[in-house]
């Protein structure tokens, strides 16, 4: 069955006031906290993007313990100021509108379902739905349940994912059976709010398979990702992602996909700023389309004024 899946990144959300890497570590250094160490000041001073700076702290043998403890705090205060931010954005965008109308495309395609994967770790679409953007029956992810829930969610309450796998895998299945149109909203690499027995889950930094690994539920949705890219005549609509995670990558090289980005940067721009040259080459050859834009200007407040979005929904449902 033809089916359209949307991978998100930090682009996107730049679209509703979210921070790019460099954003992100420019939030780090403004931190008061930072003060309190002399080594991690030095590091981000001299360091731009913020998962070197986290996987260097986290890893690294020249960080002690307060050092670390100091580099959650700060991390967390960003992903709050950050969440905050975007609360704003979602309000005052008509970003919403494309989101909302490429979803709705998605699962009236495709059998009433449709897949949303994000290596975003922030509330935005939490905020959407809050907002009552989607119907309540829209939406399935963990700690999501009706439009209230995600409101407090969206409020700052946190989200224990540590149940069983299994007890999830039936939920989504039960789910995924049902008639109503539904998006499964997945969160590769963890989220600000989830919380298990550890601490936080989200994926920062380098080895991030490793880490996935070592979380049920990350695992399984990475499985998830690369087994619903391998179904016949998908497509994959990326929206903000620098391509410069290796599993990703491997998973969207790997699968037979058609590859459609929609980015802020000039093709030969994105291209040039994947790290591996042999990735980069690989996903050059299955780039089938390539718009140049950021989301506001596909759209605006609900009124289509650009060419390129009619492209984009006709592609995303096979009518091209």
């Amino acid at each position: 069955m033809a089916q359209s899946i949307i991978l998100t990144g930090a682009g996107f959300s730049a679209n509703f006031g979210g921070l790019l890497a460099g954003d992100m570590s420019d939030k780090i250094l403004n931190h008061n906290k930072l003060n309190s160490s002399d080594n991690l000041k030095k590091l981000v001073q001299k360091c731009f993007n913020y998962e070197d700076i986290y996987y260097q702290v986290m890893s690294g043998t020249s960080f002690n313990e307060q050092d670390k403890k100091i580099m959650k705090h700060i991390m967390l205060d960003v992903y709050k100021n950050l969440n905050n931010t975007i609360k704003n954005g979602i309000d005052n965008s008509g970003g919403y509108y494309f989101v909302k109308d490429c979803l709705r495309r998605i699962t009236s395609n495709q059998n009433n379902i449709g897949y949303l994967f994000t290596l975003n770790q922030d509330l935005l679409i939490e905020g959407l739905y809050s907002r009552q953007y989607f119907q309540s029956h829209e939406v399935f992810a963990p700690g999501i349940d009706t439009p209230r829930t995600s409101i407090s969610l969206e409020q700052g309450k946190t989200c224990n994912i540590d149940q069983d796998v299994a007890v999830f895998k039936k939920k989504f299945n039960k789910q995924k059976n049902k008639t109503r149109p539904k998006i499964f909203y997945v969160k590769l690499h963890g989220s600000f709010n989830w919380r298990c027995e550890e601490g936080t889950v989200m994926v920062i930094g380098h080895n991030k398979s490793l880490a996935i690994a070592k979380n049920e539920l990350l695992q399984w949705y990475y499985n998830l990702f690369s087994n619903e890219l391998k179904g016949k005549n998908t497509r994959l609509i990326v929206i903000g992602y620098s391509f410069n995670d290796k599993h990703v990558n491997d998973a969207i090289i790997n699968s037979g996909c058609e590859l459609c980005v929609i980015d802020r940067l000039r093709r030969v721009d994105l291209l040039s700023g994947i790290k591996d040259a042999e990735q980069r080459d690989k996903i050059n050859k299955i780039l089938t389309k390539y718009y140049c834009k950021t989301i506001l200007e596909l759209i605006n407040n609900g009124n289509v004024y650009d060419p390129d979005f009619t492209e984009i929904v006709d592609y995303i449902t096979f009518k091209d």
